[in-house]
């Protein structure tokens, strides 16, 4: 009876020992396991800021009346809509006759930020670069209708926008990013016709 209890006794720590091993097998996997899925689900995420998906409480036309306020009597030479540290913002540049300026309007809260000024290189003063370089903001089209005719030329996420001139034309041009790759598309601001594409691996 007693060699009995011994057997029986012995069984039963054997079969605990068991157990409590395999529970620390399944807790040393578990990790891991969750570790490789984290990977997994990680692997080719495009973590870029999407304007398809951006709430802009502040269209260009506003953004612009900020620029020409606080520079009543420059010309403006570009605006680009682009995401900073996951904040959407205009950057518009201008110039006078004798000096370059620059302001930062939040795209939400219209907060005005970082404004800059510098003198022009002589070259480019007394009204050279500003005769080059002034958008005609007339009768150009919506930066949204630039940014629809981009996806159809590219399907993907917008990353900025931006509107200069080169040439003596007025053009957008919508940065599109897919799969790590980014397909810059000129158009005219004018009419929409595609200019080209660029593509940047």
């Amino acid at each position: 009876m007693k060699k009995l209890q011994v057997t029986l006794a012995s069984t039963f720590m054997v079969m605990a020992l068991m157990a409590c091993n395999q529970d620390n097998n399944d807790n040393n996997n578990a990790p891991e396991q969750e570790a490789d899925l984290g990977t997994e689900q990680g692997q080719g995420a495009d973590n870029t800021e999407d304007l398809n998906n951006a709430d802009i409480q502040v269209d260009m036309a506003t953004a612009v009346s900020e620029f020409e306020n606080a520079y009543p009597n420059a010309s403006i030479s570009s605006i680009e809509l682009e995401a900073e540290r996951g904040t959407w913002q205009y950057e518009i540049q201008g110039l006078d006759d004798e000096k370059e300026y620059e302001i930062i309007v939040d795209a939400n809260t219209q907060e005005v930020t970082n404004e800059r000024e510098e003198a022009l290189d002589a070259n480019d003063a007394g009204g050279v670069e500003r005769q080059e370089d002034a958008l005609d903001m007339d009768n150009i089209i919506d930066p949204q209708e630039a940014v629809d005719i981009a996806l159809s030329e590219a399907e993907g996420a917008i990353s900025s926008w931006k509107l200069e001139k080169d040439n003596q034309v007025t053009y957008y041009e919508v940065t599109v990013t897919n799969a790590g790759n980014d397909y810059d598309i000129r158009l005219d601001a004018t009419n929409g016709d595609v200019l080209g594409t660029d593509r940047d691996d």
